[in-house]
This record gives C-alpha cells, sequence and structure tokens, in this order.
C-alpha cells in the first residue's frame, strides 16, 4: 500500500504542486497555495467588492452628511442603514435617497 503523507520532514523542494510537478521555487508554492481554487472571476470579483467598498460606501456617507436638505434625523437613519447593509445601503441611499434633496 502506497502511503503519501507530508510529515514535516519533506523539504520544500520536494513539495508536489497540483498539476503533479515538482517545485524547486518558493514562490510557486505559495501561489499555488494561496491561489488554488481562484480564478480570474473570482478575481474581478473581489476586486470590485473592495473597490466599492473603499469609494461608494464612504461617498454615500459623506454626501448625506453634507446634504443640507436631510434632516438631521433622516441623515441619522440613512448612514445607519449604509453601515448596516453597506452595499444595499449606499447603493439604494445613491439612486433614491439623493432624489430625496429635489423633494
Amino acid at each position: 500500500m502506497d502511503h503519501h503523507s507530508f510529515d514535516g520532514s519533506h523539504s520544500r523542494n520536494n513539495i508536489i504542486s497540483i498539476y503533479g510537478e515538482k517545485s524547486k521555487n518558493k514562490e510557486n508554492v505559495m501561489n499555488t497555495i494561496l491561489f488554488y481554487n481562484i480564478g480570474i472571476l473570482e478575481l474581478i470579483l473581489i476586486a470590485f467588492a473592495v473597490i466599492s467598498l473603499v469609494l461608494v460606501i464612504p461617498f454615500a456617507i459623506f454626501d448625506t452628511i453634507r446634504s443640507k436638505e436631510l434632516s438631521t434625523p433622516h441623515k441619522f437613519l440613512w448612514i445607519l442603514f449604509i453601515l448596516v447593509a453597506p452595499y444595499l445601503g449606499a447603493v439604494v441611499y445613491l439612486f433614491w435617497g439623493r432624489k430625496q434633496k429635489a423633494l
């Protein structure tokens, strides 16, 4: 019976990558471990989520604070909604909440 286990006694040069080749490059081993089963579509989705978190949500909060047409309780509720449900709250505010200023 052929039993394959990693007990820590193997050197990094003997680690077999997911492609069945021996890897002699530490960076290749780390890339194989870190990005295993993550494709380009997943990386694009992660990048989109991070960009929206960094740009859209703070913009919605600052726009709510700067609004002169919204009362203080309305500002508080909008900011609370944006913080509790960040993506949904920011999108709803930007498409619907900003229009309340014109009313």
